[in-house]
């Protein structure tokens, strides 16, 4: 058997263990595992429309229906439509976030804001374009959504340079949202002198 064919035969969990094996005794296989491993991940690196193209997708695919389903009385008591909305959203939501927080932790920067900017971009799109059932029970959820993403974003540590290219991002693509980003900067600025 080849070492092609072993792979094959491995677990996505087998494959991790065997690497961060490997990469534990052997210092150029190390070194080698982390520059080959964080070329790979800039070469799927997003592009801060087609993030946006993806996350305005998801949200025009939330099912009206479900949130009825969800929301209103149930046996364990009564769920408002806009809390259970804005669950929805988030739900949506969390796999962009998941990779902001991955970009995060390899010290992607370039690509952290842009799927920052995509997130952004997607939920503007949605709010200012969809026409979908849906959107029409979530009027200040999807701004509440923005301003949560930019409060994470914020949490990650981007820099003064990055944040100013969000910000010029914000007023060319989502002028709303650069209001957002104002009130997340203020309570962030409090929070930090409380």
């Amino acid at each position: 058997m080849n070492y092609a064919e072993l792979i094959a035969k491995l677990s996505g969990d087998d494959a991790k263990q065997l690497l961060m094996h490997l990469a534990d005794d052997h210092e150029d296989i190390a070194e080698l595992v982390t520059s080959e491993g964080l070329a790979y991940v800039r070469e799927d690196s997003p592009d801060w429309e087609d993030v946006a193209g993806d996350v305005q997708m998801d949200l025009e695919g939330i099912d009206v229906q479900d949130l009825w389903d969800r929301s209103g009385a149930t046996a364990r008591g009564y769920r408002d439509l806009c809390e259970v909305a804005y669950e929805m959203l988030e739900d949506e939501l969390t796999p962009y976030w998941e990779q902001m927080d991955k970009y995060a932790t390899l010290g992607l920067a370039e690509e952290l804001l842009a799927c920052c900017q995509g997130i952004l971009a997607g939920l503007y799109a949605f709010d200012h374009e969809s026409t979908t059932e849906f959107k029409d029970h979530v009027p200040d959820e999807v701004s509440e959504i923005a301003g949560e993403t930019l409060e994470r974003w914020l949490k990650l540590k981007p820099g003064t340079p990055a944040r100013q290219t969000l910000r010029q991002f914000l007023e060319q693509q989502c002028p709303n949202y650069v209001r957002i980003l104002d009130n997340v900067d203020r309570r962030q600025e409090k929070r930090a002198t409380a």
